[in-house]
């Protein structure tokens, strides 16, 4: 009885997070389902179009990583190698949103 009870419980449980929730479009009287465009994960960065001006004035483009995060690459002035500067939160939100990218 614990074992039926048990593998109905998993049954459900597995149905529950198999389901999601679809984009959809309505034309006239006719929906389509719509996937969203993901950050592909194999992919290490995603160059954009958009640049940043840092307050020195140097322009950077800026680059979206696999998990959603928005960052420049810069160039250090002491050894000359290059490293991520990440930027804020709510600019990679943005621009994510822009490109209708999820992560």
């Amino acid at each position: 009885m614990k074992k039926r009870l048990f593998m109905m419980a998993a049954a459900i449980l597995l149905a529950a997070f198999s389901v999601s929730g679809q984009n959809y479009v309505r034309s006239g009287n006719e929906f389509s389902a719509v996937s969203e465009k993901k950050i592909p994960s194999a992919t290490k960065e995603i160059k954009t179009q958009y640049k940043w001006k840092d307050s020195k004035g140097n322009t950077y483009t800026i680059y979206l990583s696999s998990t959603g995060a928005a960052y420049i690459k810069r160039v250090s002035s002491k050894t000359g190698k290059e490293y991520k500067s990440y930027l804020p939160k709510a600019l990679a939100e943005e621009i994510t949103k822009e490109l209708k990218l999820s992560k």
